[in-house]
C-alpha cells in the first residue's frame, strides 16, 4: 500500500517544520506596543496580582511564576466555561464544577459567564438555570456583584428579582430596597436580563397577567397557579396591580 509523503512546505527537500511557503503579508507591530504593561495588559493579571502578592521588584523567577499561574488560570477558566456552549435546551447543559484551589474571581467569572449564556439563549427561568448549573442563589449573587453586597438569597429573592426585572419599566430604587442591594449592584445586574426582556418571554408572567386580567380568581389563587407551573412566586400586590391597571384601560 502507497502511502503519501508529508512534504511540510511542498518542497520535497525540506524539513516538515519549514515555513518558507509563510507569507506574512502584515506583520506585527512590535510587542512593546501590543503588551505597554505585564499586568494591566493581560487576563486577569492585575487580580492575579492580587490575590498572589506579584509586585516591585520584579525578578527572572517571579515574572516566570507569574506568567505560569496565569496560564493555569486561563486554562482553569476556559476549562471550566465548556460546559455546554453548543446545547439546545437547558437540560443539555452541563454543571458547573470548580478544581479544588483555584482563586474566589475565576469561580465569579465562570459562573457570569454559564448564567449570562443561560439567560442570553434559553427561555428558562432563572431558578432553573440555576438550579441546572449547581450553585445556589448566593453564589450567583456573589458573582454577578463581584461579592460587592450585603444581601443574603434564596430562590424566592431570585423569583422576586426576576419579576421586577421584567416589568415594563425597570425601578432602580425600588429594586435595591426590596432586595436590599444598592442600586449599583441592580444596574450590574440589568445586563443579564436585557437578552430575557427583548425577548419578552416570562411565561409564568403571561400566565399572572391572564388570570389576573381575564377571571375572579382571588390573587392567592392566582399565585399558586403561577407557582405551581412555573415555580415563580408572585406577591399579592403584584396581583392586585395588574388587575387594577387593566380595568383603568379599559
Amino acid at each position: 500500500m502507497k502511502t503519501e509523503e508529508w512534504i511540510g512546505c511542498g518542497i520535497s527537500s525540506h524539513t516538515p517544520e519549514c515555513l518558507c511557503d509563510v507569507i506574512i503579508t502584515q506583520p506585527l507591530p512590535p510587542l512593546e506596543e501590543v503588551l505597554r504593561d505585564g499586568v494591566y495588559d493581560l487576563w486577569m493579571g492585575k487580580e492575579l496580582c492580587d490575590l498572589k502578592g506579584y509586585c516591585v521588584p520584579w525578578s527572572n523567577d517571579k515574572i516566570l511564576d507569574y506568567l505560569t499561574d496565569l496560564e493555569k488560570f486561563y486554562d482553569a477558566w476556559h476549562e471550566n466555561i465548556r460546559m455546554g456552549l453548543n446545547a439546545e435546551q437547558l437540560v443539555d447543559v452541563q454543571p458547573l464544577v470548580f478544581n479544588e484551589g483555584e482563586p474566589q474571581f475565576v469561580h465569579w467569572r465562570v459562573i457570569r459567564e454559564a448564567f449570562q449564556y443561560c439567560m442570553t439563549k434559553f427561555t428558562d427561568s432563572p431558578k432553573a438555570i440555576i438550579m441546572q448549573l449547581c450553585i445556589t442563589p448566593q453564589e450567583l449573587l456573589d458573582a454577578l456583584c463581584t461579592g460587592k453586597s450585603n444581601g443574603r438569597w434564596d430562590y424566592n429573592d431570585i423569583d422576586k428579582l426576576d419579576e421586577l426585572f421584567m416589568e415594563q419599566a425597570i425601578r432602580y430604587t425600588v429594586i435595591a430596597d426590596e432586595l436590599n442591594i444598592t442600586v449599583a449592584n441592580v444596574r450590574g445586574l440589568k445586563k443579564y436580563w436585557e437578552p430575557r426582556r427583548v425577548r419578552g418571554d416570562n411565561p409564568a408572567k403571561s400566565l399572572m397577567h391572564n388570570l389576573a386580567t381575564t377571571t375572579d380568581m382571588p390573587p392567592r389563587e392566582v399565585i399558586d397557579i403561577v407557582y405551581k407551573q412555573y415555580g415563580v412566586l408572585y406577591s399579592r400586590s403584584t396581583v392586585t396591580k395588574t388587575r387594577s391597571r387593566a380595568k383603568d384601560k379599559q
